[in-house]
């Protein structure tokens, strides 16, 4: 993916409240010192102010108190975690906390509690057995214990942990994600359970989509820097009536009937999110009913991405025989210092290429442009000059992480005054 933004010199003589829920819990992280994090979530269409709210422990102690000015956009989250996130947090590609505080967390037969500024509870979250949770510390029953390395997240809210959270690869969402939204969906479900013996329950077909592309099995292309939806179908029957097929999951997750075929079959469904830093590679769902399973296998493809948060940027110049620098950052906020971004699952380096700049006849040459992809310094080895053909640089960006974009640009005395445009274009190179 090509990304395009323009440069223009201009040779001017002018101036110059209760809907807040707790998404992701983790707690048992690789580095229980500086790793440890809580992602809150406002799923509301207007912002919520949560200064002064609190997370608490089982044992009703206060984990972290919200800073003043502490602010939730509409369904945007907001990280609060271990003091030390920034530096040791267990995967440096993880956005950086809202706020870091002394946060530490059990990894066994716990629970936290978010708290308004009036000490209401706002919502709360178990996890173990609930017989070594105190004060009830969590909705329904505790949710089931999590691998070291690996997360709660939250898949539903129907006030049951167990049923509302699912062990997951970190996503770790801070503020600053708050463009990708609507990342789980809400389902309320009807849990029938008889205990029917000797009659065959079976899964008899099994779908994937979408599937992108039309070679054998199902190829699934992630969107790029966000969340792909998938859909699993399965065709599956009781040998007396399908309404008493009970207890019927997806990888772990409830499916639900969305169209009975007769008295005996119904197609179940279930959809699950891919990250579009999933790697490449083969992956299997496993549909599991009482007495039979059933897999079905789907591949998810190499995505090369990149995206810049820089469109535009304009410079206003009185001096010639003078270098401009346009300073790149990794900080994705920052439109005017040009960051890139890998929003693929594949490992990039980097390529770049420029148009002429140009006012009319007069031309800025491009041996006046040098770039850089690493820290500023035009002269690395990862830096160069400008031309019209593509130069590489050896970045190796991983899925999910930032690089600096930085250009100086050189204005020479003989260059007459007037409007200089032209086309900067950084490309992603999968490795």
């Amino acid at each position: 993916m090509k990304k395009i933004w323009l440069i223009a010199l201009a040779m001017l003589f002018l101036p110059s409240v209760s809907a807040v829920r707790i998404e992701e819990v983790y707690y048992d992280a690789l580095n229980e010192s500086g790793s440890e994090a809580v992602v809150l979530f406002n799923p509301a269409n207007e912002s919520i102010d949560i200064s002064g709210w609190k997370l608490k422990s089982e044992s009703l102690s206060v984990l972290a108190a919200l800073p003043a000015n502490a602010l939730i956009k509409p369904n945007g989250y907001y990280l609060v975690a271990d003091a030390g996130w920034s530096s040791g947090r267990d995967n440096s590609n993880w956005s950086l906390a809202d706020f870091e505080d002394s946060l530490t967390l059990a990894n066994t037969d716990s629970g936290i509690g978010f708290y308004d500024v009036n000490d209401n509870v706002v919502d709360k979250v178990g996890w173990g057995s609930s017989v070594g949770i105190s004060n009830s510390m969590y909705e329904g029953t505790p949710a089931s214990i999590v691998r070291e390395g690996y997360s709660m997240l939250r898949r539903n809210d129907t006030n049951n942990n167990s049923a509302d959270f699912y062990e997951s690869i970190p996503l770790m969402r801070s503020s600053v994600w708050s463009e990708h939204q609507a990342v789980n969906t809400t389902q309320k479900a009807i849990s029938i359970q008889l205990n029917i013996l000797d009659y065959l329950v079976a899964v008899n077909n099994v779908s994937i989509s979408p599937d992108e592309f039309d070679a054998n099995g199902t190829q699934i292309i992630p969107s790029p820097g966000g969340l792909k939806e998938i859909r699993v179908v399965a065709l599956v029957s009781h040998e007396l009536n399908y309404s008493l097929i009970t207890n019927i999951t997806m990888n772990g997750n409830p499916m639900h009937v969305v169209e009975p075929v007769n008295r005996t079959s119904a197609f179940f469904e279930a959809k699950e999110n891919i990250s579009y830093m999933a790697a490449p590679g083969n992956y299997t769902v496993i549909i599991t009913v009482p007495g039979s399973v059933s897999s079905k296998s789907y591949e998810i493809m190499s995505l090369t991405a990149i995206e810049l948060d820089s469109d535009s940027i304009a410079l206003n110049i009185k001096d010639k025989n003078t270098n401009y620098i346009i300073f790149g950052d990794r900080n994705y906020s920052t439109s005017g210092r040009p960051t890139m971004k890998n929003i693929g699952n594949t490992r990039v380096d980097a390529a770049i290429k420029s148009t002429d700049i140009t006012s009319g006849i007069n031309a800025l040459g491009l041996g006046n442009i040098r770039y850089s992809f690493e820290g500023n310094d035009f002269y690395s080895l990862k830096a160069g000059v400008l031309s019209k053909e593509f130069s590489f640089a050896q970045i190796g960006l991983l899925p999910g992480g930032f690089n600096e974009v930085g250009l100086s640009i050189f204005v020479p005395g003989a260059l007459e005054k007037g409007n200089y445009t032209g086309s900067v274009v950084v490309s992603a190179v999968a490795r």
